[in-house]
């Protein structure tokens, strides 16, 4: 799974019959133009005939902290009681607790599936 900074400068690699891939108006180039895909992009194929298609793509990821090691300090700090739940959806959280020098926190992570 992607962390939210591993998606925000990605290059789309893709092959196509068609004239024209563009995103938001702007021709795409294969594993070259970069986007931010911490949400759906829609990609318009245009064919030679002028005729388009969309497509959405999506990139999974987790929403920081990405798990339970991101920002913990295990030499110093105690994270214990890791649980994870998951929708139907394909949404999942995961908590767990720290203690940080002085009390005990709880944590939490979430993944969401983009879905439109």
């Amino acid at each position: 799974m992607l962390s939210v900074d591993a998606v925000a400068g990605l290059k789309a690699s893709f092959t196509t019959t068609g004239k024209e891939v563009c995103v938001g108006g702007i021709a795409q180039e294969s594993g070259v133009t970069e986007h931010s895909f911490t949400g759906p992009l829609t990609y318009r194929v245009t064919a030679e005939d002028g005729s388009t298609r969309d497509y959405q793509v999506h990139a999974a990821y987790w929403k920081f902290p990405s798990g339970p090691a991101d920002g913990t300090r295990p030499d110093e700090w105690d994270a214990s009681l890791p649980q994870m739940a998951m929708d139907d959806n394909g949404n999942a959280v995961i908590v767990w607790i720290q203690y940080d020098e002085c009390r005990n926190q709880i944590f939490k992570s979430e993944y969401r599936f983009w879905e439109e």
